[in-house]
């Protein structure tokens, strides 16, 4: 339950197959496939990072892709927000009809991804995870919408469209 000036919003979940997830907001509804991986990345990796964030232990990317009944890829829900999440709302946009959260490291103000070897880290995986996801899918034309076309929108999202069709062109 969300309490906002204009209201409440109630906002869960029901599990669908193994990979799937239905969202419910209200009256609306949608449907998500889901893959996560979680991992502990060396501390070298985390060098770079403020003495704050080295601490961290565990990493973790998410791709929800929005799918109709059917599963097949449909375009983002209008009120999804087409932005790079870690974990929450950054200002880094992402193009790809998918919703990535991730464990990016961010600025001080939380609203950029920023540079280094752990970032790196991060979207290798990431796009990892996006072709084995599209690997496990059944054949559909609609899945073609989520391989990178045209121009990224910013660092972040040239980085995993490049990451993404690295993966793709090695992927059967």
């Amino acid at each position: 339950r969300v309490e906002t000036g204009t209201g409440r919003r109630v906002l869960f979940h029901e599990d669908g197959d193994a990979e799937t997830v239905v969202i419910h907001d209200g009256d609306f509804r949608s449907r998500w496939v889901i893959a996560t991986e979680r991992w502990q990345p060396e501390p070298d990796l985390l060098a770079d990072l403020p003495a704050e964030q080295r601490s961290r232990s565990d990493f973790a990317v998410t791709w929800a892709v929005p799918v109709d009944e059917g599963g097949r890829l449909t375009a983002m829900p209008p009120h999804a927000l087409r932005v790079v999440r870690a974990p929450t709302e950054t200002d880094d946009a992402m193009t790809l009809p998918a919703a990535l959260i991730a464990s990016y490291p961010v600025d001080a103000n939380r609203r950029r991804v920023t540079p280094g070897r752990i970032t790196d880290e991060v979207t290798a995986r990431a796009a990892s995870i996006l072709t084995d996801l599209l690997r496990r899918r059944r054949l559909d034309p609609s899945w073609l919408a989520i391989v990178p076309v045209g121009l990224p929108d910013g660092a972040v999202d040239a980085a995993v469209h490049d990451a993404v069709l690295d993966r793709l062109r090695s992927t059967a």
